[in-house]
């Protein structure tokens, strides 16, 4: 049994990429975090658990990345159609970080 179980341990060692692992390291604090914390909460609990906590972690991470990259501004625009009418047209253009322009 000894001996099996050092045949298992090389086994598992060598199907680990221990390398691969070590080269995660170099992303982003927060893809790490949710590496770090599926991993122990894999050996500590059960995969489901720790695939459902990390997925729920890296889902609100997600979304605190993309809320401080995205600009949403309101410009409103008031055009004379006419320069003897006191009527006023408004506009309100919605402008996105990456250029895009909605008209409401």
């Amino acid at each position: 049994m000894a001996c099996l179980a050092g045949v298992l341990i090389i086994v598992s060692y060598n199907m680990s990429e221990w390398r691969t692992f070590r080269s995660l390291m170099k992303n982003p604090k927060s893809d790490v975090s949710v590496l770090l914390v599926t991993f122990f909460l894999t050996v500590i609990f059960d995969l489901t658990i720790a695939i459902e906590i990390g997925l729920l972690i890296a889902m609100f991470l997600f979304m605190k990345r993309v809320a401080e990259t995205t600009h949403v501004s309101v410009t409103k625009d008031e055009i004379d159609l006419s320069h003897e009418s006191e009527i006023h047209h408004e506009e309100e253009v919605l402008t996105l970080s990456k250029g895009l322009k909605c008209t409401k």
